[in-house]
């Protein structure tokens, strides 16, 4: 691939999705639906938390009743991307830049593994990336707001790194960045699917380096990511999220969910999620084409492809019995917290795209030895170019009714005189994205992590602290993750604060711990005080210099001179014809 042709790819990337998302687009100021209203509300207390007040946003005082956001695992508020669009263009239209500029780098990402990896042309592997990044999958999970599955365009450039690495150990540097960006933008889902995709496709190779490979990557991941994977390790320590083996999908539903826009009228009676959980539409024109990708693939070289379609596939398929793949996998850390297989779906037809793009390709090679004539031959790579762009806009049109969702209201509202929390009822997820700017909480939970609502605490506007019947509050000022408050004690007593204790905050003068509701209270003696309470995460300074020392380490290796090796050193190794992947 040239730098122009890089370039261009890139370029079409960003047309494409713009073109999917331009309903959203033409309303800029219009917010998201379905999940959407939890990730804005997210985006929107870092935003008010550093520009307002001046902070680290690692406490949310708006959602819960008060919780760590240093330890939610769908944070995207710590990641480069999120300080590239959410904090300079706001949590909307922040959203809507996030969004395409995941779908340009999924593009990008498997058009690249296509072209550099498996000697594709670049009408096939625009088949390929086509199909895979704006395909029903991401339509349908992005449109419903699961802002964090759009960390799956990433997977491409993990696999790139990796696959390069097994030569060229500067390599692993961009695929142990990609997995850790997948951390940094809350990628939950992403992150153990792309480890598993890996361990798949260095078993796969059969190559002894893909064992090196692995354990650089894994090493300099580790490092890279742990301001993302301590505190979440320790948010779900202190609540761990069981999930039961709920759901399977017979044969026959998922190759539904590949070819078809809408479900199918009974698929519910059957199914407890919506439609937007089982979607992973690629088109039968791509189904077709990945059936005779599956027949070539049979050769020397090409037979991982089939087998990661297989071995993705029937993890979609759920829990269809006890010894199958998935209820086996759920026994293992991380994926036992996982839940709804049909996510596998995203590496399914990642298989079937780069299947499909096999079979353009072979196609191709057939009309052009049968056509001598060079019209016909021009009509043959005009036909395949065709095929690419009747690929894309298929897909892309999906997207643009899907679009149409982003039609909720803006985020607005004027920040009330003092902090509290209010009484909310019924649609509150879609009003919950303004209580930041609004300086107002909710003691309501709509949250990943099972913190469980502390009924105990008191809504309205009224003094955010208590104290004994002979004490007297008297100043009370809140910020996103500190307050001060004035309270005078005619003898030793606790002054308990309207929030969700977290053993991370840090007051002064007094003692901090959790009352039997799991409430936050400060002990302190008789006298009048002026007291000061941070929230301060105990691994805040630790885990950003572990992630600081992987950045020099990954700068370092990138940096290193290219490893000789027999050959053409400036060849890149695709799959050996006799060896190499399975």
């Amino acid at each position: 691939m040239s730098r122009r042709e890089r370039r261009w790819v890139w370029l079409a990337g960003l047309g494409l999705a713009a073109l999917a998302y331009l309903p959203a687009l033409l309303r800029l100021d219009a917010s998201g639906s379905g999940d959407w209203p939890w990730f804005h509300h997210q985006w929107e207390a870092a935003r008010v938390a550093l520009l307002r007040f001046g902070e680290l946003p690692t406490w949310d005082p708006h959602h819960c009743g008060g919780v760590t956001a240093w330890g939610q695992p769908q944070a995207q508020i710590w990641s480069p991307t999120w300080w590239l669009t959410g904090l300079p263009f706001g949590s909307v239209i922040g959203a809507k830049l996030f969004v395409i500029g995941h779908y340009a780098a999924g593009f990008a990402g498997l058009y690249t593994v296509a072209r550099r990896l498996y000697r594709m042309t670049a009408p096939a592997a625009a088949v390929a990336a086509a199909a895979w990044a704006l395909g029903g999958f991401f339509a349908w999970r992005g449109i419903g707001g699961h802002a964090t599955f759009l960390s799956f365009h990433l997977v491409p450039w993990a696999l790139y790194g990796f696959r390069r690495g097994h030569d060229d150990v500067r390599w692993c540097a961009l695929s142990a960045g990609a997995l850790a960006l997948m951390l940094f933008e809350g990628g939950t889902a992403p992150f153990p699917f792309a480890l598993l995709l890996l361990a798949f496709d260095g078993l796969a190779s059969g190559r002894w380096r893909a064992l090196r490979t692995g354990a650089i990557v894994g090493g300099l991941t580790a490092l890279l990511g742990a301001a993302r994977v301590v505190p979440i390790a320790r948010a779900l320590t202190e609540a761990p999220r069981p999930t039961p083996l709920r759901d399977g999908l017979e044969l026959h539903e998922l190759l539904h969910a590949l070819v078809a826009r809408h479900p199918h009228p009974d698929f519910f009676d059957h199914h407890p999620w919506e439609w937007m959980e089982y979607g992973a539409y690629v088109g039968v024109g791509v189904v077709l084409l990945a059936l005779l990708g599956a027949l070539l693939a049979l050769r020397p070289g090409r037979r991982h492809l089939l087998l990661g379609a297989a071995l993705f596939g029937a993890l979609a398929l759920g829990a269809r019995g006890e010894s199958w793949p998935w209820p086996l996998l759920h026994q293992l850390p991380v994926f036992e917290q996982l839940r709804i297989p049909s996510r596998f779906s995203v590496l399914l037809t990642l298989y079937l795209g780069l299947l499909a793009g096999l079979a353009v390709d072979a196609s191709r090679r057939a009309l052009l030895r049968a056509s001598a004539d060079r019209g016909l031959r021009l009509l043959v790579v005009a036909m395949s170019w065709a095929a690419a762009l009747g690929v894309s806009l298929d897909v892309v049109e999906q997207h643009a009714w899907l679009a149409r969702r982003w039609n909720e209201a803006p985020i607005l509202g004027a920040p009330a005189s003092r902090f509290h929390l209010v009484d909310d009822g019924e649609g509150y997820l879609s009003r919950t994205k303004s209580y930041p700017r609004m300086h107002l909480g909710t003691m309501r939970c709509y949250d990943p992590v099972p913190w469980g609502e502390v009924e105990q605490l008191w809504r309205g506007d009224r003094p955010q602290g208590r104290v004994d019947a002979d004490a007297r509050l008297l100043a009370f000022r809140r910020t996103s993750r500190a307050f001060s408050l004035e309270v005078e004690l005619s003898r030793p007593g606790d002054v308990t604060v309207n929030q969700r204790f977290d053993p991370d905050w840090e007051v002064s003068p007094g003692d901090a711990r959790a009352d039997r509701f799991g409430r936050l209270v400060i002990a302190l003696p008789a006298g009048r005080h002026s007291v000061v309470a941070r929230h301060a995460p105990a691994d805040l300074g630790w885990s950003w210099l572990l992630t600081l020392l992987g950045v020099v380490c990954a700068l370092t290796l990138w940096r290193l001179k290219r490893m000789p090796r027999a050959g053409n050193p400036r060849a890149i190794r695709g799959p050996r014809p006799g060896g190499g992947h399975a």
